[in-house]
């Protein structure tokens, strides 16, 4: 009975540490991190959240950003969704402005996932499981059709002189548009502006031969007034001679 004893202790003491290593194995698969520019969804199992107006609203699914959560198996699945900036290029061509006059914009937009949760929860709910190309396409389409339904209001005057104002009306317009995404646009620049009539150039030509003319006009009005200067400056000397 000693000597069984004796053997049994040591197999007690490998059977706990065995049950240790298992449950530490167990918690650091399931124990889950998620950085601050990504959103860890964990789904699977109700839970009850706010909805747009405040009230309670139970999902299918729970989000967590910029922390860590443990992730019950055989009842949750987890994906992640990444919250960091992305560029999208948006190219309208011969689209008719308010003068009718057919232009080609090129654009760029940077937005990202929204973070706040009403509208990630949006954003979870029309892009997880879907690639960041489908995402991509997904919000250049919307955006295409902002920046062309806006390009039928400006004249060309408007989009040449007046970017950083228009870009700030883009921004404005897409943002009920991309909530229901659950994107924000962070900013918003035209970098080009063409058009296949002329129009744009002869504008051009017309504002350097204005300022040529204004050029001109001040020179000779320089010269004018230093001529009255030195004439008077003359006959003062001489009256007091």
């Amino acid at each position: 009975m000693e000597l069984l004893g004796a053997f049994a202790v040591p197999f007690v003491v490998a059977a706990i540490v065995v049950a240790l290593l298992g449950v530490l194995i167990f918690v650091s698969r399931n124990y889950m991190r998620c950085p601050p520019n990504e959103v860890l969804v964990l789904f699977g199992r109700k839970h009850t959240m706010a909805g747009p107006d405040g009230s309670p609203v139970t999902r299918g699914y729970r989000l967590i950003t910029g922390g860590a959560a443990f992730r019950f198996p055989l009842f949750e699945e987890a994906q992640r969704l990444s919250l960091a900036v992305f560029q999208i290029p948006v190219k309208i061509e011969h689209a008719p402005n308010k003068d009718g006059v057919p232009v080609t914009v090129d654009s760029v937009a940077n937005l990202r996932l929204s973070s706040d949760q009403v509208l990630l929860g949006a954003a979870v709910e029309q892009f997880l499981g879907k690639t960041p190309e489908e995402i991509r396409s997904i919000v250049h389409n919307t955006l295409e059709g902002i920046v062309r339904q806006l390009v039928g209001t400006l004249t060309i005057e408007q989009m040449v002189r007046e970017r950083e104002s228009i870009a700030h009306q883009v921004v404005a317009s897409t943002g009920s548009e991309l909530a229901r995404l659950g994107v924000r646009c962070e900013n918003f620049v035209f970098t080009k502006v063409t058009d296949g009539m002329g129009y744009i150039e002869a504008l051009g030509r017309t504002r350097v031969a204005e300022v040529k003319r204004d050029a001109e006009v001040g020179e000779a009005e320089a010269q004018r007034d230093a001529t009255l200067k030195s004439s008077a400056a003359r006959r003062e000397g001489e009256q007091k001679r």
